[in-house]
């Protein structure tokens, strides 16, 4: 029997402006709510939502407030605010018990902040906001006046614990600018933040009740001043967009983190023209390891705020995080390696050798039967800016009853003679 199709398509925006969309769309109710990218590119960011049965567009969000709006106060008085960057480029969260969704913004344009000085409200934000509406109901700010593209757009995962004898609603993020942050979801308010990474110093601390950082004005690019560094970190991060995992039975938060400062130098001012579509920088940047160590998968436990296990690896970690109810761990890494680890102790349980770095998420799926873990390599992306690798481009998918098949014998005998040199 034949049943009708019925698609509808709803444009977001121009290309031609610099905005693009590289995250999945978030579907609360019959709402489309879509995040984009380009700060950049001198894009004023939002989020948009779309009706899922017409394709109707029902409210945009702007990240960066016009003046007399809400946040406008820390924005100079001239035009930076239309080029203010803030995109919305992760998908977000929702909790339904409270009909909020929660969106993680990324950081101002140009990076030179000296162009817009004040907080710049609402980058490097987590937003809290109404999804019938998209009226923004609070924000919190990790990196005011971000001249170091530290983003805060990372995806707030929502976690009930208990903290100092205290039950919280939490939502928790590894930033980008080092630190691992809890914020109450109810409110907005600062619950407590401490450092994922070693030798942080864009900033001297963080206050501990309100969560707002001390800056250090000397790791800032001026127009035409001297390169500046090192900076701690390197603007990759910290962590990145690849998706952390959180274990509820163990209340443990995994994070992919990465150990590496970077140099960065401004531009001459008469060099920062806004022309849509073109790079809006205003800043050149350079990253760089800063020891035989640059990966780490940490397990943050909540409730104590403490690192209770650190699995190391010496090139960047880009692949994204699969906790599971059975307690183990699925990650990748940028040497080719699909790693299951113990969740509790962090400890390496299996390992198979992909013949390329890995920079994808995994994910497990059951079929007739049988579970199934997936996962794709081939080198791309950010990790490729950095060094060079075999390229790859495969899915590679295991059955997770441990049954012997074909792969095993592509990666005892295939790759090796096509990576003579590795060692895993």
């Amino acid at each position: 029997m034949m049943f009708p199709v019925r698609a509808s398509t709803a444009k977001i925006d121009e290309w031609k402006n610099g905005v693009t969309t590289n995250s999945a769309p978030l579907i609360v109710g019959d709402h489309v709510i879509v995040g984009v990218s380009g700060g950049e590119y001198g894009v004023r960011g939002y989020l948009k939502s779309f009706n899922a049965k017409t394709g109707a567009l029902e409210w945009t969000t702007y990240t960066i407030p016009a003046p007399g709006e809400p946040g406008s106060e820390t924005w100079p008085k001239d035009d930076s605010w239309k080029t203010g960057g803030g995109p919305t480029w992760l998908t977000g969260s929702y909790d339904p018990d409270t009909n909020t969704l929660y969106w993680g913004v990324g950081n101002p344009g140009s990076w030179v902040a000296e162009q817009h000085p004040g907080d710049n409200q609402w980058t490097d934000n987590m937003l809290a906001l109404d999804p019938d509406t998209g009226k923004i109901k609070w924000g919190f700010q990790y990196t005011p006046n971000d001249s170091w593209d530290y983003d805060g757009m990372a995806t707030p995962i929502l976690v009930d614990t208990t903290i100092a004898g205290k039950p919280v609603k939490a939502a928790v993020v590894a930033n980008r600018n080092g630190f691992f942050y809890a914020i109450d979801r109810s409110d907005g308010h600062f619950i407590y933040a401490f450092p994922l990474v070693e030798g942080i110093n864009w900033t001297s601390g963080i206050d501990p009740v309100t969560g707002r950082p001390t800056i250090n004005q000397d790791k800032k690019p001026v127009f035409g001043g001297p390169k500046v560094q090192p900076i701690v970190p390197g603007l990759e991060g910290g962590t990145n967009w690849f998706p952390p995992a959180y274990d509820p039975d163990l209340g443990l938060f995994f994070a992919s983190v990465n150990q590496w400062g970077m140099g960065l130098q401004a531009w001459e001012k008469k060099k920062l023209v806004y022309k849509p579509g073109d790079l809006y920088m205003g800043v050149d940047y350079q990253m760089y390891r800063m020891g035989d160590t640059i990966g780490h998968v940490k397990a943050i436990d909540v409730a104590t705020k403490k690192v209770v296990w650190d699995y190391p690896s010496s090139l960047p970690l880009f692949s994204g995080l699969l906790a599971t109810k059975g307690g183990v761990l699925f990650t990748g890494d940028q040497r080719g390696r699909m790693l299951a680890l113990d969740a509790k102790t962090g400890k390496e349980l299996w390992k198979f050798q992909t013949g390329s770095g890995i920079n994808a998420s995994p994910i497990t799926y059951e079929l007739d039967g049988h579970q199934y873990v997936a996962i794709l390599s081939g080198l791309g992306g950010d990790p490729s800016f950095y060094y060079s690798a075999p390229k790859g481009g495969m899915l590679w998918v295991f059955s997770v009853d441990g049954a012997v098949s074909e792969t095993s014998k592509y990666s005892q005998e295939v790759i090796p003679a096509m990576l003579p040199d590795y060692k895993p």
